[in-house]
């Protein structure tokens, strides 16, 4: 996953449930491989927008550049790095 806040950005099924995105990306094994979901975004004053979740499993080069640099960043910062923010680098 690139640029996705979980904490600030909560997404949900159509069916209005919580949408499992740790489950969905975790399941795109092999590089290149690409996920898409409908989803729902909540909005203002209790409405929700509809949108298209796409994701893209990343070589395994490219993984191990972005989750050396979250771990630097948390190290610079003193922050500990959760478990699924590595997994959602991927």
């Amino acid at each position: 996953m690139v640029r996705v806040n979980t904490q600030s950005l909560p997404l949900f099924t159509l069916k209005s449930g919580h949408f499992p995105l740790l489950q969905k990306a975790t399941a795109l094994k092999r590089a290149g491989t690409i996920g898409s979901w409908r989803v729902l975004i909540p909005g203002r004053d209790e409405t929700t927008v509809e949108g298209r979740l796409c994701a893209l499993r990343k070589p395994e080069e490219a993984i191990q550049l972005a989750q050396e640099k979250l771990r630097r960043m948390a190290a610079k910062k003193g922050r500990t790095l959760q478990p699924e923010t590595l997994e959602y680098a991927k």
